[in-house]
């Protein structure tokens, strides 16, 4: 079978990103092109973000000055090609690509997509502004990579058929954890993530007001513009002593980090995915979720964890102290974790991205199953 070369449309090289897109390339058969807006932004940067290892996508940086007529040089040379998006409309040269793209007869398109349904109070405009974008356009649109359960039910209420739309995630490029880390006496907690309202460590912190004189710590990882204020509510409630923030931490030390935790709770008020999930099984750690978070998905397939409702502190609380008194719990779910974290290693979400879009632009059947969705 001869297949067509490969160009994944993205703002920058994401660490939760491009080590499946690695894997694709490396087993595709076809040249397989990173098109970026930019390299890993200062922002990002700031988030702790680092390049990824790249051994077999080819990358092109899309110029500062002249990006347009490179972009148009890149989408009008490669027709044949199959191009995939990370959306339209967010970013200007992904958005030129894809229009260039599918103003041509029987375009290969695909996207990989989080749900734009995130903050609450933007629900009402983030829809209108992709039914805007994708309605014109949504049968020129091969397959449609839907970051979790989140996304694919978006996709479909945007009108997408079923038979477009295929489950994906994020995940990265994470050492092989096989002994998980224990504690002594102290059962420790960790969050990672950006000190944020939307992700939610307040709620956490709550949480853990009520457990009593159990033996527990948290360890935060990251920054951001809530750092100080959750500083003084730590300080305020006498939890200094138990609650230790680390700082930034990079993205390639995430998971080695977290496997010297017994467990990572994600309380996002909302989140397209929650990356600290797929690092707490690649890690060989159970994960707490909240459910407006698309991992939430993989934290019910592989009982690593437990999924509770966004913003219930209570539940939150009970789900901590119920792990706290029975420490079989959190032993039976750190296997689970690792035995589930192949499933959602870089080779095999390559894989199945191949097969995917075999399927859906090459004819080739049956339709793949997405394996982190299957419980064993």
């Amino acid at each position: 079978m001869v297949k067509p070369a490969v160009f994944f449309w993205q703002n920058m090289p994401a660490h939760h990103q491009t080590g499946a897109l690695d894997a694709f390339a490396g087993t595709w058969g076809a040249p397989v092109y990173g098109v970026w807006a930019e390299d890993i932004s200062s922002d990002r940067r700031g988030d702790g973000w680092q390049a990824s290892r790249r051994s077999h996508l080819r990358d092109v940086f899309l110029p500062s000055v002249g990006w347009r007529e490179k972009v148009d040089e890149l989408a009008s040379d490669n027709p044949g090609a199959i191009h995939v998006f990370s959306g339209v409309g967010a970013y200007p040269a992904v958005t030129r690509a894809a229009r260039i793209i599918m103003s041509q007869p029987r375009p290969k398109v695909a996207l990989i997509v989080e749900t734009a349904l995130k903050s609450p109070w933007r629900r009402l405009p983030s829809t209108l502004k992709s039914i805007y974008h994708y309605y014109p356009v949504r049968a020129k649109i091969g397959a449609v990579m839907a970051i979790g359960s989140l996304a694919e039910n978006f996709f479909r209420s945007i009108g997408f058929k079923e038979s477009q739309v295929y489950p994906y995630l994020y995940q990265c490029d994470a050492p092989q954890i096989s002994v998980a880390k224990t504690s002594s006496d102290e059962f420790k907690i960790a969050f990672v993530g950006r000190l944020a309202g939307y992700k939610g460590l307040d709620l956490l912190i709550e949480a853990l007001v009520s457990l009593g004189d159990r033996a527990w710590s948290l360890g935060v990882y990251g920054d951001g513009p809530a750092k100080a204020e959750l500083q003084g509510t730590v300080k305020r409630l006498g939890l200094a002593s138990r609650i230790h923030f680390h700082g930034l931490i990079a993205s390639d030390a995430v998971v080695s980090a977290l496997s010297m935790h017994d467990l990572c709770v994600v309380p996002s008020r909302y989140d397209g995915w929650g990356m600290a999930t797929s690092e707490a099984l690649q890690a060989g750690i159970p994960a707490l979720v909240s459910d407006a978070a698309g991992s939430r998905d993989i934290i019910r397939v592989s009982g690593a964890g437990d999924v509770f409702p966004s913003g219930n502190v209570h539940v939150l609380n009970s789900l901590l102290a119920h792990r706290l008194d029975n420490p079989g719990i959190i032993l039976e779910e750190k296997r689970r974790a690792r035995a589930y974290a192949q499933k959602i290693s870089p080779n095999n979400v390559g894989r199945y991205l191949a097969e995917s879009f075999e399927h859906a632009f090459l004819g080739k059947t049956p339709r793949p199953q997405a394996d982190w969705l299957i419980r064993t």
